[in-house]
């Protein structure tokens, strides 16, 4: 079933990379109207979608940093406990 779907979702790569553009697009309009911004805590605050590039800079800076790490010793060979 999850493999049907992937494959699916495979063959119309353009249309998921489109509708994910559109999703976010649909996002940062909605937080233009519909947002309240007068009672802000901090001038970041201000910037239309700031919670949500805050988000993914955070995620990809985790994933970078998890990588480094496991560079670091974390990985190993896959032979490593056959030696």
């Amino acid at each position: 079933m999850i493999v049907n779907l992937i494959e699916f979702l495979k063959a119309r790569s353009k249309l998921v990379r489109h509708g994910g553009y559109g999703i976010v697009a649909a996002i940062v309009i909605w937080s233009l109207i519909v947002i309240d911004r007068h009672h802000v805590h901090s001038w970041l605050e201000k910037i239309p979608g700031f919670w949500s590039l805050f988000t993914i800079v955070s995620a990809l800076v985790l994933v970078f940093v998890a990588k480094a790490w496991a560079k670091t010793g974390i990985e190993t060979d896959e032979d490593y406990y056959d030696r």
